[in-house]
């Protein structure tokens, strides 16, 4: 195991960090527990000329606790739904995925 691997490890399992989740693939069926890193970074957004600062949410999951992560997949986390809203990428060490969510309603 590698040392990156191990320090990934360690952000999953720290509580101040991670969350514990509810993963389903497509919204359904199989229901698994796993731990997330939910962030909401600002992002910056360009319409014509303009600028804007827009609101995002962004989930990161362990590759092996979602191996086929894809667009539709639910997290649940406490009472709130998160579904995957963009392609999700792998970080260079193919151990966590990134992806963009939305609170679903």
């Amino acid at each position: 195991m590698s040392a990156f691997s191990r320090a990934v490890d360690a952000a999953f399992r720290n509580v101040d960090i991670a969350s514990d989740a509810i993963y389903q693939v497509g919204g359904a069926g199989l229901q698994t527990n796993v731990r997330v890193i939910l962030s909401s970074p600002d992002r910056v957004a360009q319409f014509s000329s303009g600028r804007f600062v827009v609101d995002s949410v962004g989930l990161e999951v362990r590759v092996a606790d979602a191996p086929e992560l894809a667009v539709d997949d639910m997290f649940i986390i406490g009472t709130d739904t998160y579904v995957v809203i963009g392609a999700p990428e792998r970080d260079s060490q193919r151990l966590v995925w990134s992806a963009e969510v939305k609170l679903a309603v």
